[in-house]
C-alpha cells in the first residue's frame, strides 16, 4: 500500500471512533472519575482499619473490609483498561500527524524531483538510480581534478589547467545539487512510508484498546 492510500485509509478507520466518542462519556472523564472512586475506597479502607484496630472482636469490619477491597481491584481493573485506551488514542492521534506531515514533504519532494527529472528530460530510471550514477559521475570528476592538479604542479605555467580545474569543480556542485533532489526523493519516501505504517499499527492497537474500553463501560 503506498503512503496516500495509507494515510487515506487511517482516516477512515479513525472516522467511527471519533463519532462514537461524541454520543458517550469521554475516556479521559471517566478516568477521572475511576480515579476518584480509587480515591474514596483507599480512604474507606484506611478508615476501617482503624476502627478494626480499636475494636478488632468486631467481625463485621471484616466483611466491610473484603467487600471494599473487591470494589477497588475491580475499579483499579477498570481503570486500567480505560486508561490503555486513552494512551492508545493519543498515540494513534500523534502518529498519524507525523504520517500526514511525512507525506506532504514527500510530496514536495518528488514533486521537484518531477520537475528536474522533466527538465532535464530523463525517462524510466527510479531516483535511487539516478543517485547512483550522479554519485559515480562525481567520483570520475573528482579523480580528474585530482590528475589535472598534479599536472598543473608540473608545469604551473600552463593556465590551461586552472581552467579545467575549475569547469570541473562546478560540474560537481551541479550534480551534487541534482543528486540531493534526486537523495530527499527517495529518503522522504521512505521515511512516509515507515510513519504511515507506524500510523496504522497505532491505529490498530487504538481500535482494539477502544473496544475493550467500551466492553468495560457496558458492564459498568
Amino acid at each position: 500500500m503506498n503512503v496516500k492510500s495509507i494515510i487515506t485509509a487511517i482516516a477512515l478507520m479513525a472516522a467511527p471512533l471519533c463519532a462514537n466518542a461524541q454520543s458517550e462519556k469521554s475516556n479521559e472523564t471517566l478516568s477521572n472519575e475511576l480515579k476518584n472512586q480509587i480515591n474514596i475506597l483507599n480512604a474507606d479502607i484506611k478508615a476501617i482499619k482503624a476502627r478494626k484496630k480499636a475494636d478488632p472482636t468486631n467481625a463485621e469490619y471484616d466483611t466491610q473490609l473484603t467487600q471494599k477491597q473487591q470494589e477497588l481491584k475491580k475499579i483499579k481493573e477498570q481503570k486500567d483498561v480505560i486508561d490503555d485506551a486513552v494512551k492508545a488514542a493519543k498515540k494513534s492521534e500523534k502518529e498519524t500527524k507525523q504520517a500526514e506531515d511525512a507525506k506532504k514533504k514527500y510530496e514536495k519532494a518528488h514533486k521537484a524531483a518531477e520537475k528536474l527529472r522533466s527538465t532535464e528530460g530523463i525517462s524510466g530510471k527510479s531516483s535511487e538510480q539516478l543517485v547512483t550514477e550522479y554519485e559515480s559521475q562525481i567520483d570520475i570528476l573528482k579523480a580528474d581534478i585530482k590528475s589535472l592538479k598534479a599536472r598543473k604542479k608540473a608545469d604551473p605555467s600552463n593556465t590551461t589547467y586552472a581552467t579545467e580545474i575549475k569547469t570541473k569543480e562546478s560540474e560537481i556542485k551541479e550534480l551534487k545539487r541534482k543528486k540531493e533532489i534526486f537523495e530527499q526523493d527517495v529518503k522522504t519516501e521512505k521515511k512516509a512510508d515507515k510513519e504511515a505504517d507506524q500510523a496504522e499499527s497505532a491505529q490498530k492497537k487504538h481500535e482494539k484498546a477502544s473496544d475493550k474500553a467500551n466492553d468495560v463501560k457496558s458492564q459498568m
